[in-house]
């Protein structure tokens, strides 16, 4: 195993288990351990980093906030050394436009964060129920609203029965200027976003690096899923869960031995990082 000085990880079905909202005490007893060695510490997600990323650690009862944030699957990070979050990649609002209409042929319900007013915008109440974290939120009157401005991202919840379709014709029909990644897969339905074309969660990890001169070969990063797939391959070890998907399995370098549901995560590094340290 190689030298490892940060560990980058996923959050839904990586280090917390789908459907919780903290973390398991094993869990937060590796992160923790990792801190006191001087680790750096990274999340990786789809959120937003000042709605959710950056008060992850308080949440979840951590004496320390993580070293890096990565929020909105790489469109932007923050900076814990600048107490800065930095802005990387947005849909232009023609691009927005053209996503929606692409995707209005599948009667589905679109959602858009408005950093202006920081809420989360749908056109209707249909998918509220998969959103158990959003609180703050308006059902539009008028579409044009969703390109009123530019965004990180427009989101999908695509029920399990449509998904495959969905999927494919995303596939078929691909566009220079954005992209249509899937970010979670749940029991009942799956989760698409539309972001920037360059947008992934590698990119923000590879400025990180060159600015604090730390070796990418350095760092090992955890994942699930194929929003994650970059990071795992740019980065000097990338883990998948071992209920991850196939083919997130097919870019790791390793995969845990236990699932999620197993704290995987936290096993694999006792076994992995801390103990072959005598950390």
């Amino acid at each position: 195993m190689k030298q490892i000085k940060a560990v980058i990880c996923d959050i839904d079905g990586t280090i917390r288990q789908k459907g919780n909202l903290t973390l398991s005490e094993a869990t937060k007893d590796v992160l923790s351990r990792l801190h006191k060695q001087g680790v750096l510490l990274g999340l990786a997600s789809g959120r937003s980093i000042e709605r959710e990323l950056i008060y992850c650690a308080e949440k979840w009862g951590m004496d320390f906030q993580f070293d890096l944030l990565i929020g909105e699957n790489g469109a932007e990070y923050y900076d814990l050394t600048e107490d800065k979050i930095r802005g990387l990649f947005v849909l232009k609002r023609e691009w927005i436009k053209e996503i929606i209409e692409m995707m209005s042929q599948f009667n589905l319900n679109p959602s858009i964060y408005s950093h202006q007013d920081k809420l989360v915008m749908f056109a209707d109440t249909s998918t509220l129920s998969m959103n158990p974290t959003v609180s703050v939120y308006k059902i539009i009157e008028d579409i044009s609203e969703f390109w009123a401005q530019e965004a990180k991202k427009v989101m999908y919840k695509v029920k399990t029965e449509q998904f495959d379709a969905v999927k494919k014709y995303i596939e078929d029909h691909p566009n220079k200027n954005y992209k249509g990644i899937v970010t979670n897969i749940a029991p009942t339905f799956a989760t698409i976003e539309f972001v920037e074309t360059h947008v992934n969660k590698a990119v923000p990890i590879v400025e990180y690096c060159h600015r604090h001169q730390y070796d990418i070969e350095e760092v090992m990063a955890f994942g699930d899923t194929t929003n994650d797939n970059e990071m795992l391959q740019a980065c000097g070890v990338g883990v998948c869960l071992l209920d991850g998907t196939d083919d997130t399995k097919a870019v790791a370098d390793a995969i845990t031995e236990f699932s999620n549901e197993e704290d995987g995560f936290a096993k694999y590094v006792i076994h992995h990082v801390l103990e072959p340290r005598g950390w």
